[in-house]
């Protein structure tokens, strides 16, 4: 999906500009990155080759409001 529509979607201007979405693009993708590093990491700690949702919502468990939202879209697939 265009990063371009998901801002205008959140509330910013219909067009904004491709350096600013590419700023976003590349935050995104650090932490995505983090993230995924740190649930293999936990999977890894508990014996397992393969990152589970378990994996996911260990590392989630602090944030309450996160968590719940990520329990909510998991289960509406």
């Amino acid at each position: 999906m265009n990063i371009q529509l998901m801002m205008h979607g959140f509330g910013d201007c219909r067009k904004p500009l491709p350096e600013t979405a590419a700023v976003i693009e590349s935050v995104v993708h650090q932490q995505m990155t983090l993230f995924l590093h740190q649930a293999t990491e936990i999977a890894e700690q508990r014996g397992s080759r393969l990152v589970g949702p378990e994996d996911i919502l260990f590392i989630m468990r602090k944030d309450p409001l996160k968590l719940q939202r990520l329990v909510h879209y998991m289960g509406k697939s």
